[in-house]
């Protein structure tokens, strides 16, 4: 699981030019998919979603997205606690 880390990192950081709520969704579910790798390497990006504040909305995230992020970031600080790489 830990290779598709940066994939999914890179896919959270990149600006599909697809319809807000399909980019929306695909964004939270990378959120999840972080979180439940467990993945340290996506603390930055994750911690950026959830404390993003976009001037007339750019560069911010949906409300999903920002709760996603900041469970996945619950969850991997938890699993770092719990003495889990989240390499699998």
């Amino acid at each position: 699981w830990a290779d598709a880390t940066v994939p999914l990192v890179a896919m959270l950081k990149a600006r599909p030019s697809i319809a807000s709520s399909l980019r929306n969704d695909l964004k939270e579910k990378i959120c999840i998919a972080l979180g439940a790798i467990g993945a340290p390497e996506a603390i930055p990006v994750l911690s950026e979603i959830k404390e993003a504040k976009g001037f007339l909305n750019l560069r911010s995230h949906s409300d999903k997205v920002k709760v996603a992020a900041a469970r996945a970031l619950v969850s991997i600080k938890r699993k770092q606690t719990e003495g889990g790489s989240g390499k699998h």
